[in-house]
């Protein structure tokens, strides 16, 4: 079958170093309706690399990760993310120090958490995170034989992940400003989602809800990415099986339950009433939120695991990457068919680990490979 060439490579972004093998290891900075990007984010060992995007006044920057003493400190960064929650823009960082909420340059850090509700440092994996409505944070945090997830109101989320290892953390949020952490992490583990409620920036945070959702460690959890759908939120646990909740104010309710299909989930989007999953066997799977849960389409993506997932909410195509060094552009509807192949590059000698859309309606988007710096970029033709 003929596949239409819709995007055409463009010259690539080149980083001061190489990123990371950690899954979804790309971010953007890409708020505004239809607006092209300003700049991405790539995670290197200990620290950010944040580069701007057509911008020649703007130059590369490093963020490292800080105690909460201010001072410089070794810490294992799992994910990044920008995020819009009222009128600001947010910075996050998920790393084996906590969670940190910077403002939209990464200058100033105005909350920090260490995740460890007074455990010690060597049982606790990195925190995630994820939003939930406007005043909601939900953080993922890995603990022996249990993963934790916490709820804040602050502005932004974080994840982490060790590649080498199939541990696995992911950040998220929804478009009405909550954000969720998860954990996964090899072994006997249990996935419980921990619900806080924060009033302000200089409030303390406030448990509103310890919830158990998984058997296993969590992998993936995911927010609405638009307007249709936002009373519900979606995790996914290193087992494969993924949780549908639905949201009522600052408390989560078991809404759905998809069974393990055997690989961990790597990524969730929601889109519409359509839950879409990542697997790490490389599959790509559409479930259904309303009116019945049951899975509606499953399509052999990739050769390899799925290393990351984007959906543009304005056009619903859908970006996924994967260990196999394939690129590839999707097509999601609601009606039949539900998913379409529309485009694929492959990116020679390279295990793709990040990969994100410039806009919010497809037209564009970017990707980065394990231990290579250049970050690839793609235009509409």
């Amino acid at each position: 079958m003929h596949i239409p060439t819709m995007y055409r490579q463009e010259k690539p972004l080149i980083l001061m170093s190489t990123a990371s093998a950690i899954p979804n290891n790309l971010a953007v900075d890409q708020m505004g309706h239809r607006r092209f990007a300003d700049q991405v984010a790539v995670i290197h060992p200990g620290y950010i690399s944040i580069i701007p995007i057509d911008c020649e006044e703007q130059k590369t920057k490093y963020v490292a990760v800080r105690s909460s003493a201010g001072e410089a400190a070794l810490a294992q960064v799992s994910q990044v993310m920008w995020c819009k929650l009222g009128n600001e823009v947010w910075f996050i960082i998920a790393s084996t120090l906590g969670i940190q909420v910077f403002d939209s340059s990464a200058e100033k850090c105005f909350f920090s958490h260490p995740c460890r509700d007074g455990l010690d440092s060597a049982e606790v994996s990195s925190p995630q995170l994820a939003t939930i409505g406007s005043n909601l944070l939900c953080v993922g945090m890995f603990v022996f034989n249990s993963a934790l997830t916490h709820i804040y109101s602050i502005y932004g989320y974080v994840s982490l992940f060790n590649y080498h290892h199939r541990f696995f953390a992911w950040i998220c949020f929804d478009l009405a400003g909550c954000f969720c952490l998860l954990f996964q992490f090899p072994g006997n583990n249990v996935g419980s989602l921990y619900i806080f409620h924060l009033f302000d920036q200089q409030s303390e945070a406030v448990l509103v809800q310890n919830q158990r959702g998984h058997k296993y460690g969590i992998s993936a959890i995911a927010g609405p990415s638009d307007q249709v759908t936002d009373d519900v939120i979606a995790s996914g646990d290193q087992d494969g099986n993924v949780v549908v909740w639905a949201v009522n104010r600052d408390h989560l309710h078991k809404d759905a339950t998809f069974s393990s299909y055997g690989f961990a989930c790597t990524s969730i989007h929601i889109w519409h009433k359509l839950i879409v999953v990542a697997y790490g066997s490389g599959h790509i799977r559409l479930f259904s939120i309303h009116p019945t849960a049951a899975m509606l389409v499953e399509v052999a993506a990739h050769a390899r695991w799925i290393t990351a997932l984007d959906l543009a909410p304005d056009s619903g195509r859908l970006l996924s990457v994967g260990e196999d060094s394939l690129v590839r552009v999707w097509q999601i509807r609601e009606e039949q068919p539900m998913i379409e192949h529309r485009f694929h590059s492959s990116i020679k000698d390279s295990m793709l680990v990040g990969g994100r859309f410039l806009t919010s309606n497809g037209s564009a988007f970017c990707v980065s490979s394990y231990d290579s710096c250049e970050v690839h970029c793609f235009h509409i033709s």
